[in-house]
């Protein structure tokens, strides 16, 4: 509840793809502040700000989806993203555990991680240039 008034709030200032692009990387800064924290409170707000970044990205995705689809793909799209959001962590978490058992944990996801925030900052560049 307190997530979706949160986005509402966001979207009055800022379009969906921003929104979604903002806490996208907030949530990998996250992850990253996790991965290179050491004490447990550190550890404790990262994760609670990567809950809270995912959490709003997600609604603020959902909400573009529903608003900005025609009405005949709505249905069919929102089910494929869903089953995307539910079907991809499995497969990564897959791939991300086969690659742990030659390097450790620690690396890959910060590998991995830094690896998106890179690819997030290129299409805000593509973005900036149209």
């Amino acid at each position: 509840m307190i997530g979706a008034l949160a986005v509402s709030w966001l979207l009055r200032k800022w379009s969906f793809a921003v929104v979604a692009m903002i806490f996208g990387m907030l949530a990998i800064l996250s992850e990253l502040i996790f991965l290179g924290s050491g004490g447990f409170f550190v550890a404790l707000i990262a994760m609670a700000l990567l809950s809270g970044a995912v959490l709003i990205n997600g609604i603020a995705t959902q909400v573009a989806r529903q608003t900005q689809l025609v009405l005949q793909v709505r249905g069919r799209a929102l089910s494929l993203y869903t089953m995307t959001f539910r079907g991809m962590p499995a497969v990564g978490a897959l791939l991300v555990g086969a690659t742990a058992e030659i390097f450790s944990l620690r690396a890959v996801s910060s590998s991995l991680a830094i690896l998106a925030f890179c690819v997030m900052l290129w299409i805000i560049a593509v973005r900036a240039m149209k």
